[in-house]
């Protein structure tokens, strides 16, 4: 019987999503945004785990957690996944769109990588994910 072989996972080519993000970069607008909406946004190709995003844009939805100023929000990426745990929230928005919230992906984004609004999640969700957030934070 042969040892489990590492799975080999695709090598990435950093280079379109380099071209992609020079873009964004010297893009001068910058929508304007609120807390608790679902944006389309362009997170990029990332290292290991980081939650990537997809297709040309490298977009991936995320809800606009904590607003900062009109420049730089705290970002959770969403996936229509439903996933299960300390790290995940269910989430509702638009046409009872299901999704999952990933919460150990948090991260700051500018406003440049939003792309297109989407929706608002009901007070309620937030309100779940802020108290989740925090539980994490403090253990």
């Amino acid at each position: 019987m042969k040892p489990y072989a590492k799975i080999q996972k695709p090598i990435k080519d950093f280079s379109i999503w380099h071209k992609r993000k020079s873009y964004l970069h010297n893009d001068k607008n910058r929508p304007f945004f609120h807390e608790r909406e679902v944006w389309w946004c362009s997170l990029g190709a990332n290292v290991g785990f980081e939650q990537d995003g997809t297709g040309k844009r490298f977009d991936r939805p995320v809800i606009i957690f904590k607003k900062f100023n009109n420049d730089i929000f705290w970002a959770i990426p969403l996936t229509s996944k439903l996933k299960k745990g300390k790290y995940y929230s269910k989430v509702c928005f638009g046409n009872d769109i299901k999704n999952t919230a990933i919460l150990s992906q948090i991260r700051l984004v500018d406003a440049k990588r939003l792309l297109d609004k989407v929706g608002v999640i009901s007070a309620s969700d937030y309100s779940v994910i802020k108290k989740a957030i925090v539980s994490l934070v403090e253990k």
